[in-house]
């Protein structure tokens, strides 16, 4: 369990990850991996989904390779460059409430395809695009476009979009929690301690203390 002031202020809760912004995708996060990891206590970026990647000698590019092998949560297939350029689809839809969604719409401007694991990002150039497809940054948490095609558009009776994440989406009850559960194999980046969580919605002071002292 997880309770903060975080959720007593007024917290968007969304399945969708495009509808949540970057405080609040927290609910989200561990049913998502990024192409480039954050290695939090050296505050230095690290293979993720992609294995490696390099930026172009004029400035204007990125090449990145993928991981091969990395599986879909709820048997949605494997991870490839097509649920890459899937996932900046959605996250710049229109109706798009992410605060990333107008960066991105910008700064990506074509996906060269090399084959499943290769492709190259033409880009508006920016500096701070390594940082934002990282994650350090909410925003580009990759998704199963499979997934999508197979199980709908996420909602709130529903499930999420498909991630890759050593933690998958089991049920949420609005206002209440959103509980996950350790993916049934072996995941390729982690094992997770629990075999499940929740983060649980409790706004109240006094509720959270006594949940805390109850254990």
């Amino acid at each position: 369990d997880w309770s903060s002031d975080v959720c007593s202020s007024d917290l968007a809760e969304s399945n969708d990850n495009r509808m949540i912004g970057q405080i609040d995708i927290f609910q989200l996060r561990p049913q998502n991996e990024y192409l480039v990891g954050y290695n939090a206590e050296t505050g230095k970026y690290e293979p993720e989904l992609a294995t490696e990647w390099a930026l172009g000698t004029d400035g204007r590019s990125y090449s990145f390779k993928l991981r091969k092998g990395v599986q879909f949560h709820r048997d949605n297939g494997e991870f490839t460059v097509k649920d890459l350029i899937f996932t900046h689809e959605q996250e710049t839809l229109p109706d798009s409430l992410q605060v990333e969604s107008p960066f991105w719409k910008r700064v990506i401007q074509k996906f060269e395809v090399v084959n499943d694991y290769e492709v190259r990002l033409q880009l508006d150039p920016e500096a701070n695009f390594l940082h934002g497809i990282s994650r350090a940054e909410a925003g580009m948490e990759i998704r199963s476009k499979a997934g999508f095609e197979r199980e709908g558009p996420p909602s709130m009776q529903g499930k999420t979009i498909a991630g890759s994440g050593p933690y998958e989406f089991e049920s949420r009850q609005q206002g209440v929690y959103v509980r996950y559960k350790r993916v049934p194999y072996k995941h390729w980046r982690t094992t997770p301690d629990f075999p499940e969580f929740e983060f649980r919605w409790m706004r109240e002071p006094s509720t959270r203390l006594a949940a805390l002292l109850a254990g």
